[in-house]
């Protein structure tokens, strides 16, 4: 009896701030910067929660392992058109739930990034590519290395392969979701970051 009644005393303590230390709709994402051995942004440089203040945001906490689990978000943001000017778009790789080292995770981010770009210019062409005015650039992926689950354990995220943060222009939490995605859920996300990013 007097284990239960200690056991229940504990968790009544700890239980309060499990539970405001988790993401929380209506309030802005806790700080996280990542940077030096902590890692930080795919050319080099830190990187911090604040950065992406000034524009509606999608924010994924991914296992670089599991990327197809993004696919009908990603379908979403290409049938949506989204441009550079009404939403940012940042993957945040969890590089300790990967098997491979981090020098593969990037450099394979950094291809898929060229790629990106040169399907652009392919479809495009070359010049239209490169001096298209800045609203009508796509909105891509800005990729930011976390090597030592800083934002996991900051945010008190479960081990899901999967965070999705939507963040309004101050950074407050708009959704949040955990797992896989549906494409009703990503639609839903990038409807409302075009409707932000066009009052922005």
């Amino acid at each position: 009896m007097m284990r239960t009644t200690l056991f229940i005393l504990l968790l009544g303590m700890l239980l309060p701030q499990f539970i405001q230390a988790q993401p929380v709709e209506g309030e802005p994402i806790p700080p996280v910067e990542l940077k030096e051995e902590n890692g930080g942004r795919l050319g080099g440089g830190a990187w911090q929660c604040s950065d992406v203040k000034g524009k509606p945001c999608l924010l994924v906490l991914i296992d670089p392992d599991r990327q197809e689990l993004l696919g009908p978000v990603e379908a979403a943001l290409e049938n949506s058109r989204l441009s550079a000017t009404e939403g940012f778009l940042v993957k945040v790789m969890d590089t300790q739930s990967s098997w491979k080292p981090d020098g593969m995770i990037q450099a394979g981010a950094w291809l898929g990034q060229m790629a990106g770009k040169f399907n652009e210019a392919r479809e495009n062409g070359i010049v239209q590519a490169l001096f298209t005015e800045r609203k009508n650039k796509p909105a891509t992926w800005s990729v930011v290395y976390d090597q030592n689950n800083v934002f996991r354990k900051t945010l008190r995220l479960n081990d899901s392969p999967v965070h999705i943060f939507l963040l309004d222009k101050r950074g407050v939490i708009i959704s949040y979701h955990s797992g896989r995605p549906t494409s009703t859920d990503a639609r839903v996300w990038v409807r409302i970051l075009k409707q932000l990013g066009s009052t922005a």
